[in-house]
């Protein structure tokens, strides 16, 4: 019986790949609008768990620190200037070298990292199936437009349940993808350094781009940080990444703490490589995937967002705050500086609790965002793209702004491309 079910296994495997169906190679180009921040890290994930299939994958984005990452994974990178957000045609004179790019190439599939590439390629590439990615980050109702009926990705339910509800016109499909870590990497990171307890003075590890709205986020830490301080709590503040803001950051950072001789806050610039922070660090702070990140090395985690402190990630806390995409945006008010100095000081003071926030960080995931545990659903999601034809082009964009339908041949008319 065994014997029979094997030889009738390879039998439809040979049969499936004679008629060219499932087992067919699929080609990508995952366009990146910069290759920096948490989005192009989550596409690589996907790009690696394809690349590993036997699928053949290309990125396309302006350079930026996470290019070599992408490289190191044996992906081909092609330069382009990044799409303005609300000026997607800003560099419209610029875009025949990335036509030419994709025509050399003849995807099945491009998946874009944000909202504004799926807009701009939708003109360029008419033809070609487009998958458009909601970065963790971002709220929906944040982008200016979306093509009506072209499907999504998002990792988180917050994301895409307001997709849904407050974007009525919008119809396309939508897939939930928040497995994007790259976990056999990670792991292999981690055993670099093996877990510690607390020592004499812990690092506060705060990974961020500084820029945006991220700037809250670290504002936040480095008050409570300075707050800490002023209680003779001997610890520092390490802050890792760089952005337009960096500078009134480090302004800020010094006039917080120009009176506290205890005080130790060092900023790193932006970096390739955050890893070793990340192995030497303490306590993880910050919000998405630069939390995740610190927690894959068993590092207990304290989510700021905008509003403040989200809490310590537990046992209790983990799945609203993931539904959340590790955001913040779970929080009804805006917290205080004290309840987040209050969050710092109960994993400071209680060591028997830190190390269980600690393997409870690892563990959860581990569990919940391992790439390599859903080969299958991910390869699933690029092969419906390339055979369906909603991914092609629709005749309605959605303005969010005001909610006002308008075709893509009016706008074109408009702006004079015909």
């Amino acid at each position: 019986m065994a014997i029979f079910k094997t030889s009738y296994s390879l039998f439809v495997a040979q049969l499936i790949g004679g008629l060219g169906l499932k087992m067919d190679r699929l080609k990508i180009i995952y366009k990146i609008h910069r290759f920096n921040g948490g989005a192009p890290r989550s596409l690589l994930a996907f790009a690696k768990v394809m690349k590993s299939l036997g699928h053949e994958v290309i990125a396309i984005g302006e350079p930026g620190p996470v290019q070599k990452s992408w490289e190191e994974a044996g992906i081909k990178v092609f330069k382009s200037r990044m799409c303005k957000r609300k000026k997607p045609f800003y560099y419209w004179s610029e875009t025949q070298e990335l036509k030419e790019v994709i025509a050399d190439f003849a995807p099945d599939v491009i998946q874009t990292a944000t909202i504004y590439e799926g807009f701009l390629l939708r003109f360029l590439v008419p033809n070609i199936p487009i998958l458009q990615t909601i970065p963790g980050g971002d709220s929906p109702t944040s982008h200016l437009l979306i093509w009506r009926d072209l499907p999504v990705v998002g990792f988180s339910n917050e994301c895409l349940k307001k997709l849904r509800s407050q974007i009525p016109e919008y119809r396309g499909r939508i897939w939930l993808r928040k497995e994007r870590l790259d976990i056999k990497y990670f792991v292999e990171k981690a055993k670099e350094k093996p877990h510690q307890t607390l020592p004499s003075k812990p690092i506060i590890l705060h990974v961020s781009r500084l820029e945006g709205n991220k700037v809250e986020s670290v504002m936040q830490i480095i008050e409570a940080y300075c707050e800490l301080s002023k209680k003779r709590i001997k610890a520092s503040l390490v802050i890792v990444g760089g952005g337009e803001k960096e500078y009134f950051l480090r302004e800020f950072a010094n006039k917080k703490s120009h009176c506290l001789t205890n005080a130790s806050i060092m900023f790193t610039g932006t970096v390739e490589n955050p890893y070793p922070y990340y192995l030497n660090a303490d306590i993880i702070t910050g919000a998405g995937r630069s939390v995740l990140e610190g927690m894959v090395f068993a590092k207990p985690a304290i989510v700021i967002g905008e509003l403040g402190s989200a809490g310590i990630v537990n046992e209790t806390t983990a799945q609203t705050i993931m539904d959340y995409n590790f955001s913040g945006r779970n929080l009804e008010k805006k917290t205080t500086i004290n309840d987040l100095v209050n969050d710092l000081l109960i994993l400071l003071k209680n060591e028997e609790y830190y190390r269980q926030c600690a393997a409870f960080s690892k563990e959860f995931v581990l569990r919940e965002y391992d790439v390599w545990s859903y080969t299958n659903e991910i390869e699933e999601m690029y092969r419906e793209c390339a055979s369906s034809i909603d991914c092609l082009p629709s005749h309605s964009l959605i303005f969010f702004e005001g909610m006002k339908l308008f075709t893509s041949a009016a706008l074109k008319k408009a702006l004079g491309w015909y």
